[in-house]
């Protein structure tokens, strides 16, 4: 008889902990939907706010509604860095934003460029924590410590971000834009050769990431791999911003080089 009484203990006891770790799980799903369908509506509503014509009024009623998403998912699941680096990118944008729209952020919420770069650094900083491998959020991090005169961290950052990614066509570009902002040209001339050996295709986009800073076409010509193909990208390029003289001498140069 007790055998039996025992028996049913432990069939008592295994169905609580199967309907415990069931509970676990729902609640664990119903919290990760809620994170992420508040980290989309974010995100969908920074890509309405980008569109050049939108009011300054717009602008602000979107970020703020995105802050507040960006923040819920935060405080849902602070162990995941996604929110963190989210809500860094919309200050970012806050910062990098016109005149009219900052100063009506401003007027609805309180907030400040120098409030929005101490929020944008502390969030970013608590990405990379958490995930140290999000290349992403490092970047952003390294732009924000360069935009804050902290060069040293900008660099350690940068240099790290590079391990992490080798032959990562994308990351690579994002490095590329960073060394053509701080006139890194040797850096530049690195990066190029390295991004036609790995995919000759993207070395136009690639010359477009230095053509908006630099439309110096001396400059440009010394930076291109001196190699047939690349010459013949170059020549392309050229002629795509209505540079027909340069592009025909380039032209010529290219059928004298080797592959």
């Amino acid at each position: 008889m007790q055998w039996r009484w025992r028996a049913v203990e432990i069939d008592v006891y295994i169905k609580f902990i199967v309907l415990l770790v069931l509970g676990f799980l729902i609640y664990s799903s119903v919290i990760n939907y809620r994170y992420n369908l508040l980290s989309e509506r974010g995100l969908k509503t920074i890509q309405r706010i980008h569109k050049k014509d939108i009011s300054p009024e717009d602008y602000s009623a979107g970020f703020i509604s995105s802050e507040g998403d960006f923040k819920r998912a935060r405080a849902l699941l602070p162990s995941r860095d996604e929110a963190y680096y989210y809500l860094a990118t919309l200050y970012i944008d806050y910062i990098n934003s016109e005149f009219t729209k900052k100063l009506r952020v401003t007027e609805d919420s309180g907030l400040t460029e120098d409030i929005a770069e101490r929020e944008a650094i502390a969030n970013l900083e608590r990405a990379t924590q958490i995930n140290p491998y999000n290349v992403d959020a490092l970047l952003s991090l390294a732009w924000l410590y360069e935009y804050a005169g902290n060069k040293d961290s900008a660099d350690r950052l940068v240099a790290y971000a590079e391990t992490l990614s080798p032959g990562k066509i994308r990351i690579m570009s994002k490095i590329l834009e960073w060394a053509v902002l701080r006139k890194d040209m040797a850096k530049v001339k690195k990066l190029l050769e390295d991004i036609f050996t790995i995919n000759p295709g993207m070395l136009s986009t690639s010359l477009n990431i230095i053509w908006r800073v630099e439309q110096d076409y001396e400059e440009l010509r010394e930076l291109v791999p001196a190699k047939r193909r690349a010459r013949e990208i170059f020549a392309r390029f050229l002629k795509s911003k209505k540079m027909d003289e340069s592009a025909k001498a380039e032209e010529e140069y290219a059928r004298d080089l080797a592959e």
